[in-house]
C-alpha cells in the first residue's frame, strides 16, 4: 500500500487558507475542489491518498487532477503571499518505506514571514 500526501508547513505569523482547484473538462473553468486553514506555526495536509498503486512515485510534486493552487492569509485583506505554490520548484520530495510494505511518499512546501508582502 501506497501512501501520497501534500504539506504546507506554515512558519508565518499569520494563519493562511490554501484553496485548490480542479481542472474543468474542456472549456469549462476550473472549479474549487478544497480549502485547507493552516494556523500559524502548523502544518496542514492538503492532499492525501492511500492504496494501491497511487502517486508513490510523484517527486516532481504535481497532481494531475489539481489545477491550480491559491494561497492567502485569513482575515487580512492588506497583505498577500507571494510564493507560488504552483511552482513546483518550492516542493521537497521524501520518501521512505519499500516495496513489500509499501511507500510513505511526502511533498512539503513552506511559507515564512518573508513570504508576506503588502498588496
Amino acid at each position: 500500500m501506497n501512501n501520497y500526501s501534500q504539506v504546507v508547513d506554515n512558519q508565518t505569523k499569520e494563519t493562511i487558507v490554501v484553496l485548490r482547484f480542479h481542472k474543468g473538462a474542456g472549456n469549462f473553468p476550473s472549479t474549487l475542489l478544497d480549502s485547507t486553514i493552516i494556523k500559524s506555526n502548523n502544518r496542514g495536509v492538503i492532499f492525501l491518498s492511500g492504496g494501491l498503486g497511487g502517486f508513490g512515485s510523484n517527486s516532481n510534486c504535481k497532481l494531475d487532477i489539481v489545477d491550480s493552487l491559491a494561497v492567502y492569509i485569513k482575515d487580512k485583506p492588506s497583505v498577500k503571499i507571494v510564493k507560488d505554490l504552483n511552482n513546483t520548484d518550492y516542493w521537497i520530495h521524501s520518501r521512505s518505506g519499500n516495496s513489500r510494505k509499501g511507500y510513505n511518499s511526502q511533498c512539503m512546501a513552506v511559507t515564512n514571514n518573508s513570504d508576506i508582502i503588502p498588496k
